[in-house]
């Protein structure tokens, strides 16, 4: 089908499975962490990831977190199946960032003391990999180990261009920044900058759609600044409290333009900001919970149509 008609009918069904307001009082309502991976298993949606969980996560912490991220990956994944061109253009623009989280973390792991041997990138193992990467929405699994295992400081800069995700000279550039030695925190905020680019080149010729696309990803790039400075300034309780709090804003906000453009790209940032939230909540509870901190149950302002 041509348009925005089928895939926007598909985001409208998977908008309906979000955790209610109800749902997310009772997950907050887990006296441990324990009882909160039970509560959230029995939900139907929940359920097909939390036993994809691998059995070395034991901790209910990190169950709760490797499901929180495969569900995110499973269902923004899911998008791009459901658009044709010039539309899926758009929607990979809104969904790449999750793509950002797991380059980031590739990276940091590669940094790691021995993690080179143990990936294999430096001839003396096998290459395979004892910590397969949270897939993302436009890399896969594969495409995430290749990124593991390219050679060189710089390669997996240059596999993400040989990828599309990013344009060759900005990845050339960033791979002669790694190699020459650039510190971590600079090249890391370089990453950030090409990526931006590489997500508003996407919505570019796209009228409305794109605009509102460009829009949104600068209020991102707003907000992911303010979580930074107070997280550089009174630290991460009250950054992750910030962050919920502009994702709150970004959720409601994006839910009324979604009901006001049901055949555009709204109703996929729509859903994104929801998903984004919920994941962001149920993180918070995984924390409280696992430390016996209270819950501040005036987060859970999550009604469906919010």
């Amino acid at each position: 089908m041509i348009g925005w008609d089928y895939g926007n009918a598909r985001v409208a069904a998977l908008r309906s499975r979000l955790l209610d307001a109800a749902a997310l009082r009772s997950l907050g309502e887990a006296e441990s962490g324990d009882a909160l991976v039970a509560r959230l298993g029995g939900f139907e949606e929940w359920r097909p990831y939390l036993a994809s969980v691998p059995l070395t996560a034991s901790r209910s912490a990190d169950i709760g977190e490797a499901a929180i991220e495969r569900h995110r990956s499973g269902r923004l994944s899911s998008l791009l199946r459901w658009y044709g061109q010039p539309e899926l253009r758009l929607v990979e623009a809104v969904v790449m960032s999750l793509d950002l989280d797991r380059v980031l973390a590739v990276l940091r792991r590669r940094r790691a003391p021995g993690a080179r041997a143990a990936a294999g990138m430096d001839g003396s193992a096998s290459g395979r990999d004892p910590w397969p990467p949270m897939p993302g929405a436009l890399l896969d699994a594969g495409r995430l180990a290749r990124l593991t295992t390219s050679p060189g400081q710089g390669g997996p800069f240059r596999e993400l261009a040989r990828l599309g995700l990013l344009e060759r000279g900005e990845a050339a550039a960033l791979a002669d920044a790694a190699e020459r030695g650039v510190p971590p925190g600079e090249l890391e905020a370089s990453l950030h900058a090409a990526w931006d680019r590489a997500r508003s080149a996407r919505a570019v010729d796209a009228r409305d759609d794109g605009e509102l696309v460009r829009v949104e990803l600068r209020r991102e790039r707003r907000d992911r600044d303010a979580v930074r400075d107070v997280l550089l300034g009174t630290g991460a309780a009250d950054a992750a409290a910030l962050e919920r709090q502009l994702a709150l804003e970004r959720m409601g906000r994006l839910a009324r333009r979604a009901r006001r453009q049901p055949l555009g790209i709204a109703p996929v940032l729509g859903y994104h900001a929801a998903l984004e939230h919920q994941a962001l909540l149920l993180r918070a509870m995984s924390a409280r919970s696992s430390s016996s901190a209270p819950v501040d149950h005036a987060a859970v302002v999550f009604a469906g149509g919010a």
